[in-house]
């Protein structure tokens, strides 16, 4: 995975570069018969330097089991716990129909 560290002013068509990058590692438990063991997994960014930086220093990354889809494991356990950190920290707004 490769990333950069440009930002844009979408209102003044410019870029400028950041100290930080948009591409990190984040800890991940694995699961694997009655042990489990740590290892790491890539994310990347785009656009929100404030999602970004949520997802670095506040995402709970779910246990992932071996023998577990990637798809499953990205549907059902990765996805809702970053729709729950966007929501705990007011990142995200909830539509009426979602309510």
């Amino acid at each position: 995975m490769a990333g950069d560290r440009m930002a844009a002013n979408t209102g003044r068509y410019e870029t400028y570069p950041t100290a930080h990058p948009k591409v990190f590692y984040k800890g991940v438990s694995i699961a694997e018969g009655d042990g489990s063991y740590t290892s790491k997994m890539i994310i990347g960014y785009t656009t929100s330097f404030r999602l970004g930086q949520l997802m670095e220093y506040k995402l709970e990354i779910p246990k992932f089991k071996v023998g577990e889809s990637n798809m499953s494991y990205m549907v059902e356990k990765f996805i809702p716990s970053l729709i729950d950190l966007i929501d705990k920290n007011y990142y995200g707004k909830k539509s009426d129909a979602e309510k």
